[in-house]
């Protein structure tokens, strides 16, 4: 069973990584007419159903939150100027 939990938690960090590179991608693309909204929502999202505690990742809740925080730490404002506050 665990090893079930911790391959959820592997394709849940690929999930994550492709999104950001796809982010990164469309701000590279899009420059100044990109929309931060979307994704901002999506990650919200992802945050407040994946940081329950659920028995679908064994109680892995410590390795989802980390695993949302590194996609946090690529997308943070400082390094995607795009991810500014918006108006």
């Amino acid at each position: 069973m665990l090893f079930h939990g911790v391959s959820k938690l592997s394709l849940l960090s690929k999930v994550l990584a492709v999104t950001v590179r796809f982010i990164q991608k469309d701000v590279y693309e899009k420059k100044t007419s990109f929309n931060p909204r979307p994704y901002f929502k999506l990650f919200i999202d992802w945050l407040l159903d994946l940081s329950t505690l659920d028995p679908v990742f064994g109680g892995a809740n410590f390795q989802v939150l980390t695993a949302l925080a590194t996609s946090f730490h690529a997308l943070q404002p400082l390094k995607v100027l795009a991810f500014r506050l918006f108006s």
